[in-house]
Parts: structure tokens; C-alpha cells; sequence
């Protein structure tokens, strides 16, 4: 007896709101959309190209390529995989309408960018040269 597999479901927690936030660059936090996001049943890898025809996620871990999808032609590619290890970092492939094609490693894979202890040092204070290294500025929000 042969089982048909099933197909996992799309995590897809996208809004046009998301979107709209994405394309005027003040997404308030774009980690949490784009990357890959894990459940129980699979992983949906975000990516956001809005002049690419094709894009495909190449896991660092191995495996075959994942060819990402757009359904509504906005520019947001969402690859769906049942591999855990298609969460870590991974590659992208894009492809544009001129045939250029490009890899780069996606900074949405290595979610988080600053950890909990980075996030501690930094409230606590004890950084150094805090400004320097991440490129931080101090306002002055008192008149």
C-alpha cells in the first residue's frame, strides 16, 4: 500500500502589511518575516528580490536545491522544505529578467544578529567602544 505524502503547510504568517513595510525600507523588525522560520511540520525560507524572475535556496547543510516561489509577483520568495537543516545558513540563487544570475549567503540566516548576551552587555553598559564597533550613535532626546 503506497501513502501519498503530505505536502507540508505553508508557515505563512505574510500580510500586505509586511510587505508594504518591506518596500519602504522601515520594516521595524524584518527577522522576524524574512529568513527561515521553522514549524512543526516544515520550513518556510523568505527571501525578498522584487526585480528577480527566479530565486532557488541552496542549504548549507547539503541537499537539493529549494526553488523558491512568488505568488503574488511582488518580490517576496517563500521555499518550503521538511529538512530541519534548511534552517541554517544557506545560500541564494537569483535570477533576473536580463539572465544574470547571482549567489550570495543570505544575512537573514543567521538570525539573531545580536544574541542575548550582546543585548545584556550592551544594556549593562560594559562594551566598549560600543559606537565604533556596530556603528551606533547616542541621541540626545532631551530639549
Amino acid at each position: 500500500m503506497t501513502s501519498k505524502k503530505k505536502q507540508p503547510t505553508a508557515i505563512s504568517h505574510s500580510t500586505s502589511a509586511d510587505l508594504d513595510r518591506l518596500k519602504g525600507c522601515c520594516h521595524r523588525d524584518p527577522h522576524t518575516f524574512l529568513g527561515a522560520h521553522a514549524s512543526k511540520e516544515a520550513i518556510l525560507t523568505r527571501i525578498f528580490r522584487p526585480e528577480a524572475i527566479a530565486v532557488s535556496v541552496f542549504p548549507k547543510a547539503g541537499g537539493p536545491a529549494l526553488k523558491a516561489h512568488s505568488s503574488s509577483g511582488s518580490g517576496l520568495f517563500e521555499a518550503t522544505s521538511e529538512d530541519p537543516t534548511a534552517k541554517g545558513p544557506y545560500r541564494v540563487e537569483v535570477t533576473y529578467e536580463s539572465g544574470k544570475t547571482f549567489q550570495y549567503w543570505d544575512p537573514y540566516s543567521f538570525w539573531p544578529t545580536l544574541g542575548d548576551m550582546d543585548l545584556y552587555l550592551l544594556a549593562r553598559g560594559t562594551i566598549k567602544s560600543s559606537t565604533k564597533r556596530w556603528g551606533l550613535m547616542s541621541w540626545n532626546t532631551r530639549e
